[in-house]
């Protein structure tokens, strides 16, 4: 499945809100970075995904809506979304968002916030293997 497929089912089963149809779509080396808990954690692996999101449950109010996805080579994109959630402060915070996923075996591999798409290019460089393949 090419990497947009991917986004548009990871997202369907988010939005259905079906953890094992997610998970199915998770690598078994994911690595899954997110800024949700009002820091950044990386969950690794089925278990680390299952734990993101049974955190995220809990959290009454918080939802991120995908909006367009950005080919960036043929197994990574550039995700423009908008995050919603309960404020600390009071109030609801609806902000954009960006985040880079990048593939492996038809599966998502890497999934983290970036700040612009300059530096998502930059991060799937750095990822990329040495020799390059």
């Amino acid at each position: 499945m090419d990497v947009l497929e991917l986004h548009a089912r990871v997202t369907r089963e988010f939005v259905r809100r079906d953890l094992e149809s997610y998970l199915a779509l998770m690598h078994p080396d994911v690595e899954f970075t997110t800024v949700a808990f009002g820091e950044e954690r990386v969950f690794r692996g089925h278990a680390g995904v299952r734990e993101w999101w049974e955190t995220l449950s809990a959290k009454p109010g918080y939802d991120a809506y995908s909006s367009a996805a950005t080919a960036l080579a043929d197994d990574a994109i550039l995700i423009r979304a908008r995050i919603r959630a309960p404020s600390q402060s009071g109030g609801y915070l609806d902000v954009a968002a960006l985040w880079l996923l990048v593939s492996r075996d038809g599966l998502v591999w890497r999934y983290r916030p970036v700040g612009s798409e300059e530096a998502a290019r930059s991060e799937y460089a750095r990822m990329a293997p040495p020799d390059g393949s």
